[in-house]
């Protein structure tokens, strides 16, 4: 198996279950590489990070860093921490241990919180905005991120009859810590109430601390983001690993509730 390969399946087995990322180093990707811009030289960008601040990240450090940068859609400044990670492994396994930095003392290295490992009862509730031509979908969503741990609102299951819905849901939207807004071909294109909740989750979206995550557009199929929704990193849910990197943020979520 050559170099590219091995690392690969690192990964891979890595996100099976991966590790809580701390805050500390939520606040040093932000401070220290997006600030630097580092992130826009990719591979090379996390290479220079590792430089400048010693050069002897432990591979536990190395792979929050690689998990960030993939929350952040930085993929290609995550190849370059996943490779280090992993040099990092192998040197650990032939017995010569990679110091760690400073800055890096004491992180919790923790099971991830939503993938391999459900979260806790009392973790994040996920409102589902979406088109009823979506519902055969979305019903499969809810009922993953449920077995995950998520506590995620979906109207057929959520509202009781008799309840007003036109009252409920945007009480519902306010009181989630996350809304994923699941888009298609048909749902950017339907006038209705769909529209009416996005407006609604924009609107609270601007009371939402700055960094925080709050909206997250779901693309269900290929199609077009719409202009008001572009200004948030997007998942295409329909793709591999699509579901992963959903859960990554909402871990990182999960994260900045507890801090």
């Amino acid at each position: 198996m050559d170099l590219s390969r091995e690392i690969e399946h690192y990964r891979n087995t890595i996100l099976a279950n991966p590790p809580k990322v701390s805050a500390k180093i939520i606040l040093y990707w932000t401070k220290r590489i997006k600030e630097a811009n580092l992130y826009s030289l990719g591979e090379e960008g996390a290479y220079k990070y590792i430089t400048k601040y010693g050069g002897k990240f432990s591979e536990k450090t190395l792979i929050l860093y690689a998990l960030q940068s993939e929350i952040e859609a930085q993929l290609d400044m995550a190849r370059g921490f996943w490779k280090r990670a992993y040099l990092a492994k192998k040197k650990k396994d032939s017995s010569t241990m990679v110091q760690q930095p400073t800055d890096s003392q004491n992180l919790v290295f923790e099971n991830h919180p939503g993938v391999g490992k459900k979260m806790e009862s009392s973790s994040l509730k996920v409102f589902l905005c979406h088109s009823s031509s979506d519902k055969p979908t979305v019903r499969n969503l809810f009922h993953r991120l449920r077995n995950d741990g998520v506590d995620p609102w979906l109207d057929e299951e959520k509202l009781l009859p008799g309840q007003e819905w036109q009252q409920e849901i945007p009480k519902a939207v306010r009181q989630s810590d996350v809304v994923l807004v699941c888009l298609s071909k048909a749902s950017i294109n339907k006038v209705g109430y769909v529209q009416r909740e996005i407006r609604f989750a924009l609107d609270i979206a601007e009371e939402q601390p700055e960094g925080f995550i709050f909206i997250i557009p779901v693309r269900l199929e290929e199609c077009s983001i719409p202009g008001r929704l572009q200004k948030w990193q997007w998942v295409d849910l329909f793709r591999e690993n699509g579901y992963q990197r959903l859960m990554l943020s909402l871990k990182a979520r999960a994260n900045m509730k507890n801090l």
